[in-house]
């Protein structure tokens, strides 16, 4: 049995069950149960960031031999997310021996398949590395609300990343994936909401999104807060 590394307090307990309930409605029932719910304590889908939840679930998605969780494995090993070590030459061994089938899987259409199709390309996974069709995959998944595609989508707006920079296409991409609980695009919407790049500003839109993310345990949100707005975002007891 999988437990929390920390207790909770109940309202927040709660409104973790509440964000695990809604999670589960934004995977289709093909993916496999176990990898859809250590996707979701790596976003924050989950109600709450955990890697090490999320390693857990990784590792028994994998030890079932699931082809997108083993390309999962391949990409946390890429570049040492999930609290794997970085190893790249294993990434890369992992990739080799299933990019085909996950190839196949992305031409039925499958959403997490085409989101790790985009994830090859941009890392040279199993492919050679290709920021176009990258960018093309991650479109394909992000148009059927896949988080972390409509996360990635923003990035290559927000940095330019073989397009012409568009903080509003962005903010656009970021704003959808927030919404689904990512709390890496609501820090960067914090961001363009404090500067007013690509958005109105607006600083209550900032410190909302700003307690959103720190609410669901990404830590980069206590740092913001302090930096950029003296602490006053995140209330303290």
């Amino acid at each position: 049995m999988i437990v929390m590394n920390k207790l909770l307090p109940l309202s927040k307990f709660l409104s973790i069950v509440l964000s695990l309930t809604l999670f589960s409605c934004l995977h289709p029932p093909s993916l496999n149960r176990n990898l859809a719910t250590a996707i979701g304590y790596y976003t924050g889908e989950a109600g709450i960031v955990d890697d090490l939840i999320a390693r857990e679930y990784l590792e028994i998605a994998v030890s079932e031999r699931d082809v997108l969780a083993l390309m999962w494995l391949a990409r946390v090993y890429s570049t040492g997310r999930m609290g794997f070590p970085k190893d790249s030459e294993r990434a890369f061994s992992i990739a080799r021996l299933i990019i085909d089938e996950v190839a196949e899987r992305a031409a039925d259409g499958e959403p997490e398949a085409l989101f790790l199709m985009g994830t090859a390309y941009a890392e040279a996974l199993g492919v050679n590395a290709n920021l176009l069709k990258s960018a093309e995959f991650y479109r394909k998944a992000a148009e059927m609300n896949h988080t972390l595609a409509m996360h990635n989508l923003g990035n290559i707006f927000g940095d330019g990343i073989g397009v012409e920079k568009d903080l509003y296409r962005a903010s656009l991409w970021w704003r959808r994936a927030a919404q689904n609980g990512d709390t890496i695009p609501m820090l960067r919407l914090a961001e363009l909401y404090f500067s007013g790049k690509g958005v109105v500003k607006d600083v209550s839109q900032a410190c909302f999104w700003i307690k959103q993310s720190s609410m669901r345990g990404n830590a980069n949100a206590e740092k913001i807060n302090k930096e950029r707005f003296d602490g006053e975002c995140i209330e303290r007891n």
